[in-house]
């Protein structure tokens, strides 16, 4: 990857130039032309140095989105709902600043959003993760039809202190590059695990999967979804840029995900779609019922006429999107 560093810090004084003065705070947004690079490439090197990561790629890589740190919070402590964020979130659209023409650009500043499931009850383990945030980035890169887009956003109350974002940008850039020259070839050797569960452990899992079909039998509940965690050992630190390109590969339909926050990574890939907002219109998937691929398309056809006429299938299918989380 190529930074031509010292063309985004003109174009970085131009913008600034061009702005009039203002009273309150407002958000800027400075976009950025950059040549083609491997955005899995840098995750491991992005995980060495920043504590704050969300990466996102939507199926078959349309859209790839890295968001690092954060230029502006819209969610607070508090919050634990969407319905809170309307005001916050009109406020910050209606007093932003871009240069989105200057690079034919007209899309507003990517948001980045994380929530858990269950706002109220969470363990330990996932105590570095929000409830429900949403926030904008400060630097952030947007891949989409061979064109790669950097944005550096700031908040800022008065002209005079966007003076000093020059320097912060120019270090970035800086920082950026020597990420690029000194990137850590991606190794064929995969990490072992070793596992710590033990006999109890299994026992334990076990009794509950007895109680859950006491309950189903019952008629006490309809579903009921039970998971445990898993430890493992690894002889190696992970090499995060070949993990998530090991399952792009073997998961190209799927949403794949990276977040960091502080000493914690929660990634993986998933067939559901969350949360899609366009316009007035929000679009949500549930996908629950799923049968083997077969070893020839013949077999797949009649897989999938036994997926589509499974009454047990249809049941948890409609479990899923009448309880589907909406906030």
């Amino acid at each position: 990857m190529m930074i031509n560093s010292e063309n985004i810090l003109n174009e970085f004084a131009a913008f600034t130039k061009t702005l009039k003065e203002f009273k309150g705070l407002k958000l800027f947004s400075f976009a950025f032309q950059l040549e083609q690079f491997d955005a899995l490439s840098l995750i491991n090197n992005l995980n060495e140095y920043f504590d704050d990561i969300f990466f996102f790629r939507t199926p078959n890589n349309k859209i790839t989105t890295i968001g690092i740190n954060s230029a502006n919070e819209i969610t607070s402590a508090k919050t634990n709902d969407f319905s809170s964020l309307a005001d916050n979130y009109k406020y910050w659209t209606e007093n932003v600043v871009s240069n989105y023409e200057s690079i034919n650009n007209s899309s507003p500043p990517v948001i980045c959003c994380t929530a858990k499931f269950d706002s109220v009850k969470s363990s330990k383990l996932w105590s570095e993760f929000e409830s429900l945030r949403i926030y904008i980035p400060e630097f952030l890169f947007s891949f989409q039809n061979d064109s790669i887009i950097g944005y550096y956003n700031f908040v800022a109350e008065s002209k005079s202190l966007i003076i000093n974002n020059s320097g912060y940008l120019s270090n970035f850039l800086e920082k950026l590059s020597g990420l690029n020259k000194n990137s850590i070839q991606t190794s064929n050797r995969k990490s072992l695990l070793q596992s710590t569960s033990n006999n109890y452990e299994i026992k334990n899992w076990d009794d509950i999967v007895k109680q859950a079909l006491s309950e189903l039998n019952n008629g006490r509940v309809e579903k009921l979804v039970l998971s445990r965690a898993y430890s493992f050992n690894l002889d190696s630190a992970i090499n995060w840029s070949s993990l998530l390109d090991e399952l792009f590969k073997r998961f190209p339909d799927c949403y794949l995900f990276f977040i960091k926050k502080n000493n914690s990574v929660f990634f993986g890939s998933s067939p559901e779609m969350f949360l899609k907002v366009s316009g007035n219109i929000a679009e949500v998937e549930s996908v629950a019922g799923s049968a083997a691929r077969g070893k020839k398309s013949e077999s797949d056809y009649e897989l999938e006429k036994s997926l589509r006429t499974s009454e047990k299938n249809h049941q948890e299918h409609l479990f899923v999107s009448d309880l589907f989380p909406i906030y």
